[in-house]
């Protein structure tokens, strides 16, 4: 009977070992009396541990057997035993319940986390679970044999690929010292409100541009902006417009010194370093939207500045609908579009509107009835192309995003 129950004992040792879970936010382990398991393929954990991890206070109903967690405006409550949960009043139904477990009630992991706005990643080698809290959105690029993990998919020359958190953490990777600020603090070439100076070093396009960090040569996307084409692979896809925008760009940034302000993501998809852009403590990126060169174009998490974005584009959009009683004056620099010695391309003139205005044809929403400037504004699939006078005489109003 003894060697039974010591085998029984040994059995499910074994049994918890293999769910046995290791649970981090962001690059730290989340360390539990009662360690995340899963259960029926979900990752449970004490709810107040992971609750409190990612940022919200937590209130414990012992009549109901309910947990409230609460960070920011989201409201979240989870009922042991009760397949349904709730998020600012909302039921949601759960694959598995909240369960009590040796006196603690643990919850599923992915849905608190994502029901906070944070993002969960799951690593299978090392049952291995990550949520992104601060790091949400955050791309991190390692090597299958490398020790760091970088913010920069061509960090010092090198050839990486994206990795979830899940992945970097549980491989123990530290971080690189050539494109990390580690621990907040500043680089030599860091300023001390964080800004990263350098030299732009050539001109891409009208949002792009390449500039030295940290001893490499790295493309920089400017934040929230986005102007028309000019060196696409595809040159059907390249405009006039795009050319204007890329020559205004060259003019005031080629060779100059700049600084640079991340985000919450330091670079894209395509390793190139996002950036708000500042040219002699004036943010470039705010430059083109007022001058009209370029549209706003946002991409979540990086929205610091949206605001001020939304309401440039606001401002222009109204002084360009205005009826100006006397046409704007041409700025230094700058030359008539229509003059007939315009020998070089330039910028249209302040006031009148974005470079895309020059086009006459428009893009109407056939569910809004607003105009585009682009024919996949927002993710539009359902436009009629006219002249953009029809549209006017229509009575039709104009996107705030791409006008």
């Amino acid at each position: 009977m003894k060697k039974l129950i010591s085998f029984l004992m040994a059995f499910m040792l074994l049994a918890a070992s293999a769910n046995a879970v290791d649970l981090y936010v962001d690059m730290e382990k989340i360390q539990t009396d009662t360690p995340p398991t899963i259960v029926n393929g979900r990752t449970l954990v004490p709810v107040r541990a992971i609750f409190e991890a990612i940022g919200a206070s937590v209130d414990w109903d012992n009549t109901t057997r309910t947990a409230n967690g609460v960070c920011g405006d989201t409201t979240v409550s989870i009922q042991i035993d009760n397949s349904s949960a709730y998020v600012n009043g909302e039921a949601r139904t759960l694959d598995v319940p909240a369960q009590l477990i040796h006196g603690r009630t643990i919850v599923p992991a992915r849905f608190i986390s994502e029901a906070m706005g944070c993002d969960v990643t799951w690593y299978q080698k090392t049952q291995t679970a990550a949520v992104a809290y601060q790091l949400k959105g955050q791309y991190l690029y390692v090597t299958d044999t490398g020790k760091h993990y970088h913010y920069s998919g061509t960090c010092n020359g090198g050839t990486y690929y994206a990795a979830t958190l899940a992945e970097v953490v549980s491989r123990g990777l530290t971080a690189c010292d050539k494109c990390v600020l580690t621990n907040g603090e500043s680089t030599p070439n860091t300023s001390s409100n964080e800004r990263y100076k350098t030299t732009v070093i050539r001109v891409v396009d009208g949002d792009t541009f390449v500039a030295n960090y940290n001893g490499v040569e790295e493309k920089v996307r400017l934040i929230g902006v986005d102007t028309p084409e000019s060196v696409h692979p595809d040159s059907s896809k390249n405009t006039a417009d795009g050319i204007l925008s890329s020559e205004y760009t060259k003019e005031r940034l080629e060779g100059k010194e700049v600084e640079l302000e991340f985000d919450v993501q330091q670079c894209d998809v395509y390793g190139r370093l996002l950036a708000y852009v500042y040219v002699d403590g004036v943010m470039y990126n705010k430059t083109l939207l007022e001058d009209g060169v370029a549209n706003l174009a946002t991409y979540p998490p990086n929205v610091k500045y949206v605001e001020d974005f939304t309401a440039i584009v606001n401002a222009r959009n109204n002084l360009f609908n205005a009826e100006p009683s006397n046409p704007p004056d041409i700025l230094p620099n700058q030359t008539e579009i229509n003059s007939p010695d315009a020998n070089q391309p330039s910028v249209p003139e302040i006031g009148v509107g974005p470079i895309y205005s020059q086009t006459d044809t428009v893009y109407v929403s056939k569910r809004s009835n607003t105009i585009h400037s682009v024919p996949d504004c927002g993710g539009m699939k359902n436009y009629r192309e006219m002249t953009r006078s029809d549209a006017d005489a229509k009575g039709y109003k104009y996107c705030p995003n791409c006008w």
